[in-house]
């Protein structure tokens, strides 16, 4: 073979050195022991007259030595995979022109996040798209610094290395041709970033990909950040990435598996409660031989235990999900062990603040932990912690560290933050908007407090925060969880009228079927509590529950004794609240003429009082619009809008997007009325509140326009985020009534 004369067997192992096999693949490929192999390439490297596999494959292609390979892409030096690979298309298009832009890469990401399995795909798509010849070093075998150059040379296939001139041998093979060499499994190595740097100053057309659980911290680094695979669906037709990984994993676990809907749902969650981690969904589905999805679902939720494979042909540290974590684990300082401890019990996530009084975790901790791929940075002083490494944090927890101690530290850090920051009267300032924008993003842990309180029957606790942050929890549509979460913490709790009164000031906001004992113990704690502001609202609360239950000389009664003490509070606009509310009850009578009084009067006091709200106008709005003021009607609902979107209210909002929907219909507007509709039930289920009330006019409205129209309006309104449906109510009011 032009001039080169090459055995048979030299032939066909130079074939599959130019198809990429490690000496291990093509020891399986042809039946060879691993040494005999070497032996071989040692062979062929002197009748070549090279030194390493790359100066091998060149020459090979040089001297037409190629022409008998098949047509399988030259992927030198890369491993072979046993199944297809799924997902992560976008990350290998980012991930390439990140190469073709800066030289050093570094894939940052947990245990089992597959790191590893991208930075293949990825030398695979650079290789086509920049001909940079791939070397794939893995290092996970390794833990001394002194090993990493040998282990380049060793993937380099340089033969007779000397001891001393290593860096030079490295340095002269790589020069040969563009290389991407793919350092993997780094972490355990970050001491020996010099060899790094000095590759990087060396050769000139070389790009380094590394993969590592955390970042080199050098000069010159590009840092991609990869997380789990997309769990939410984007095509009703088509299955998350996550999910079609599940199914793949499951059909060779049990080749006969077809999910049914209910199977599917769970499947979803699975993937949802994994976060799409890849090694961990393998190791989920490789039980569905033996268990239904709801089954392995259900371990999960207990635990870590089930992330585990039996699978032969795996390395050992990928056994289990435990393995993969300790890896991890053992690389943290004490003090970053007893942090990261620490803050598995929180849920959803955290704020800097919230950590450093419940875990002792500092910035810098914090810091180290977000580098270890420990946690996550989301923004505004805020993080997270992968539910995986949580559960693995919290069992260390439960078993080696004080958990009570923990616990009650979280308990109480958030039973305090509700009381000093949750607005306690139905205006805001931008503080307090920013303040239940903080509660909503603790509402897991609100959630996780008040439930462990109960269960340790501590109510008094659980009975603070429903108590104090009453308004989140029903402008944030929380109210169908907090209802039997007061209940019973009421239970449980007794001695404080402030705390009693305050308790029962929540159950009858949120919860119309208060009853009338309810109704009496509030009045009977307020006046117990001899504080004028809490026995004002409480005699309005009275007079709405008169209302609800049609006893309107009893509402009356009530509403004009809270207008009397009003006076008396620093709450100032609680006078135009209750006068909103008598409007209300005028109307419910049938008095137009009382209830615009009433509107009117509530609305100017609230402009007296320099304070927003979205009722106020949207109920004169209403009356005004009955009587046939179009005009100045739409200029209230404006307003409205405004005021809801300022004070960051789902709920004023989806009140008031309500109201002008209806006018919508009553104009005739029938499609964007239906698309207002729509959004309307999409806020409604994020409130996880009833739709019922909807259902008259949606029918109404489809009858009205046919279905075909209808079910096609219908979906461009549900698909409308909440600033979108403000925008197209704001676009049709100025339709009908421009400015």
């Amino acid at each position: 073979m032009n001039g080169i004369d090459l055995t048979p067997r030299e032939q066909d192992i130079l074939n599959l050195l130019c198809q990429g096999y490690s000496n291990k693949a093509i020891a399986e490929h042809l039946f060879l022991a691993p040494s005999t192999v070497k032996w071989y390439n040692n062979q062929i490297f002197i009748k070549l007259g090279v030194n390493n596999r790359i100066q091998a494959v060149l020459v090979a292609q040089e001297t037409n030595l190629t022409s008998k390979l098949s047509a399988v892409p030259n992927h030198a030096q890369l491993p072979v995979t046993l199944t297809s690979f799924i997902g992560r298309l976008e990350a290998i298009d980012q991930l390439c022109q990140l190469l073709s832009d800066h030289r050093l890469i570094t894939l940052v990401g947990m245990g089992g996040i597959g790191k590893t399995r991208l930075a293949v795909e990825v030398a695979r798509r650079f290789q086509q798209q920049e001909n940079f010849v791939p070397c794939f070093v893995s290092l996970a075998a390794y833990t001394q610094s002194s090993a990493v150059l040998p282990a380049i040379a060793e993937s380099l296939g340089i033969l007779g290395r000397s001891e001393g001139k290593i860096l030079e041998q490295v340095v002269e093979c790589l020069s040969h041709a563009p290389t991407l060499v793919i350092l993997d499994n780094f972490e355990q190595l970050t001491d020996s970033v010099s060899v790094i740097d000095m590759l990087l100053h060396s050769v000139a057309e070389i790009r380094l990909l590394v993969t590592s659980r955390e970042r080199l911290r050098l000069y010159g680094e590009t840092v991609f950040p990869l997380e789990g695979l997309s769990v939410e669906q984007t095509d009703p037709s088509d299955s998350s990435e996550a999910v079609k990984l599940f199914l793949s994993c499951a059909q060779h676990a049990d080749a006969t598996f077809h999910p049914d809907d209910q199977q599917l749902l769970d499947i979803v969650r699975i993937c949802r409660l994994l976060q799409g981690v890849p090694l961990a969904i393998e190791q989920a589905a490789s039980w569905i031989h033996a268990m239904n999805p709801s089954d392995i679902l259900m371990e999960i939720h207990g635990g870590l235990d089930i992330l585990r494979t039996e699978a032969r042909g795996i390395e050992s540290r990928h056994h289990t999900m435990r393995a993969v974590i300790d890896r991890s684990w053992r690389r943290l300082t004490p003090q970053e062990r007893e942090a990261l401890m620490c803050l598995s019990v929180f849920q959803g996530g955290f704020h800097r603040e919230s950590a450093l009084a419940v875990a002792h975790a500092n910035l810098d901790i914090l810091s180290s932990l977000l580098a270890k791929s420990f946690i996550r940075h989301k923004g505004a002083q805020r993080y997270d912690m992968h539910e995986i490494h949580r559960k693995y944090a919290l069992e260390k927890l439960t078993k080696h560290g004080p958990l009570a101690i923990v616990r009650a530290r979280y308990m109480h850090y958030f039973a305090d933050m509700v009381e000093k920051t949750a607005p306690q009267r139905w205006y805001m300032d931008e503080q307090q908007i920013k303040a239940m924008n903080q509660l909503e993003d603790d509402y897991a842990n609100l959630r996780e407090v008040i439930e462990w309180s109960l269960a340790e029957q501590q109510g008094c606790i659980a009975l603070s925060i429903l108590s104090f942050g009453a308004i989140f929890f029903y402008d944030r549509g929380h109210s169908s969880e907090s209802i039997p979460w007061t209940r019973k913490a009421l239970a449980q709790c007794a001695g404080d009228p402030d705390l009693l009164t305050r308790a029962y000031f929540a159950l009858a906001l949120q919860d119309v079927h208060t009853s009338d004992e309810e109704h009496d113990a509030y009045l009977h704690w307020a006046l117990r509590s001899e504080n004028p502001e809490l026995i004002a609202v409480a005699h309005w609360q009275y007079g709405d529950h008169m209302r609800f239950h049609q006893r309107y000389d009893e509402a009356q009664q009530s509403y004009e004794r809270a207008l009397e003490l009003a006076p008396q509070t620093e709450y100032h606009s609680l006078y135009s609240i209750i006068l909103s509310y008598m409007g209300q009850m005028y109307e419910e009578r049938g008095d137009l003429d009382g209830a615009t009084h009433y509107y009117r009067e509530s609305y100017d006091r609230m402009k007296a009082d320099e304070v927003r709200s979205a009722t106020r106008p949207r109920n004169l709005g209403r009356m005004l619009l009955r009587k046939g003021v179009e005009a100045q009607a739409c200029e209230l609902f404006r307003e409205a809008l405004d005021n809801a979107i300022h004070l960051d209210s789902p709920l004023w909002t989806f009140e008031t997007l309500l109201v002008i929907a209806n006018y919508l219909q009553t104009k005739g507007e029938f499609l964007y009325a239906i698309q207002l509709f729509a959004a309307c039930f999409h806020i409604l289920n994020q409130l996880q509140q009833t739709t019922e009330l909807l259902e008259e006019k949606v029918a109404a409205l489809r009858a009205a326009v046919g279905t075909p129209a209808f079910d096609e309006s219908w979906a461009i309104g549900k698909a409308l985020s909440m600033a979108e449906a403000v925008g197209l109510a704001q676009e049709q009011l100025e339709a009908l009534y421009p400015h």
